[in-house]
C-alpha cells in the first residue's frame, strides 16, 4: 500500500486496473532498459532490443501469473537504478539531487516489493564496484575512494529513509 503506482490496480475495477499496472510497468522496465542500453554505448537498435527483451521476459510473466505482482513492479525499476548509477557516475559536478537517484530507487524499489530490495542492493554494489574499479583504472576518478564510499553511504541512507516504512516492520518481524 505504500507504493503509490501500484494504487492503478486497487483504484480501477478489477481486472483492467490490475492489467494496466502490469503493463505500464513492463513499458517502464523496457523504457528504462533501453535508455540504459543507449546511455552505455548500445546503438539505438540494440538499446530498444534490449528493452523489449527485458519487456518480455518470462520470468516477469511467471511472477505475475503466481500473484506476485509487486515483485514485477519491483524489477521495472531495477534498470533505472543501474541508469541513475550510471548517470551519476558520468555527469559529476551537475545539480547535487541527480546525486541521490539511485538511493531514492532503491528506496522506492523497497516500497514497491521489499523481497527484492536484496537483489536490487547487490546489483546496485555490483555496478557501483565495477564502475569505480574501471574508473580507477583508466585514470577517470579523480575523487578519492573515501568520497566513493561517502556517496554510496549517501545512496544507502536515502534508500533507508523512503523504504523506512518496509524496512522497520521487516527487520521487527525477522527478530
Amino acid at each position: 500500500i505504500w507504493y503509490p503506482p501500484g494504487w492503478i490496480g486497487i483504484l480501477i475495477h478489477a481486472p483492467y486496473g490490475y492489467n494496466l499496472s502490469f503493463a505500464l510497468h513492463l513499458l517502464w522496465g523496457g523504457l528504462g532498459m533501453a535508455f540504459f542500453l543507449s546511455r552505455s554505448g548500445l546503438k539505438k537498435t540494440a538499446a530498444v532490443f534490449g528493452g523489449i527483451a527485458f519487456a518480455a521476459m518470462p520470468k516477469l510473466f511467471a511472477h505475475l501469473a503466481l500473484g506476485h505482482a509487486s515483485m514485477v513492479f519491483a524489477v521495472a525499476w531495477f534498470p533505472w537504478l543501474l541508469l541513475a548509477e550510471l548517470n551519476r557516475i558520468q555527469m559529476r559536478g551537475t545539480p547535487k539531487l541527480s546525486r541521490y537517484f539511485p538511493g531514492i530507487i532503491l528506496g522506492i524499489i523497497a516500497l514497491a516489493d521489499i523481497r527484492s530490495l536484496a537483489y536490487a542492493f547487490f546489483l546496485y554494489i555490483s555496478f557501483w564496484l565495477w564502475s569505480n574499479c574501471i574508473e580507477n583504472r583508466l585514470g577517470i576518478n579523480k575523487k578519492s575512494h573515501l568520497g566513493n564510499l561517502r556517496a554510496l553511504i549517501g545512496q544507502i541512507a536515502f534508500c533507508l529513509g523512503i523504504g523506512a516504512v518496509q524496512i522497520i516492520p521487516l527487520i521487527q518481524f525477522t527478530s
